[in-house]
């Protein structure tokens, strides 16, 4: 069986002999019953039920454990390699808008593929403009024909189109220009585009 070492002071060692006629059983006791508490805190978690079908019937609530551990089941794999998995996806997502990392039931990060989540900079969105087969130079005369019958909400719409330093998938300009004939593009098409150029990979 494994064993686990610690090292006390002599005053800490005193201390546990004090509270105990023998301190390795107190510290052994300690030990195990706190293994213990987790694995009934465990059995009351969804996953308990998935590790415990996977063991068998006859099966203890150790193996049941060590099954939920091997199945790698949230809650089940040990503290160590959640934080490797919680590093590796910080690593991974360098780069990442905050807006667009999404925090898993078991503590991992992952990117979003929704592009509501990545607001593009004017640059990126420009760059979308042209992968849809478009040119900034066609949003003005919309904003002007949607605007033609109100000078201070065109100068507005004007004025904050050149102004323009970031853009979400699910801003009023989106839903504008998606309705204009020189804007001749799916949703789809628009999705795609927004990911290509915000740099994230298309599902």
């Amino acid at each position: 069986m494994p064993d686990i070492t610690i090292e006390v002071t002599e005053a800490e060692l005193l201390a546990l002999q004090i509270a105990a006629k023998d301190p390795q059983v107190f510290a052994d006791n300690v030990v195990t019953n706190r293994a213990r508490v987790v694995v009934d805190e465990l059995a009351k978690t969804p996953g308990w039920a998935t590790a415990k079908a996977a063991a068998g019937a006859s099966a203890d609530k150790w193996a049941i454990l060590i099954k939920g551990n091997e199945l790698g089941l949230v809650g089940f794999k040990t503290a160590a390699t959640v934080a490797a998995e919680i590093a590796a996806a910080d690593e991974a997502l360098a780069g990442v808008p905050p807006t667009a990392i999404i925090v898993n039931p078991d503590g991992t990060k992952s990117a979003s593929t929704d592009p509501k989540h990545y607001p593009l900079s004017a640059a990126q969105f420009e760059t979308a403009l042209i992968l849809m087969g478009l040119d900034r130079n066609d949003v003005e005369p919309v904003i002007n024909r949607i605007f033609a019958d109100n000078a201070i909400a065109r100068a507005d719409a004007l004025g904050r189109w050149r102004r323009l330093e970031e853009v979400r998938r699910d801003s009023d300009l989106i839903t504008a220009l998606r309705g204009q004939p020189e804007f001749n593009v799916t949703d789809a098409q628009i999705d795609t585009a927004w990911m290509q150029a915000a740099g994230r990979p298309i599902l």
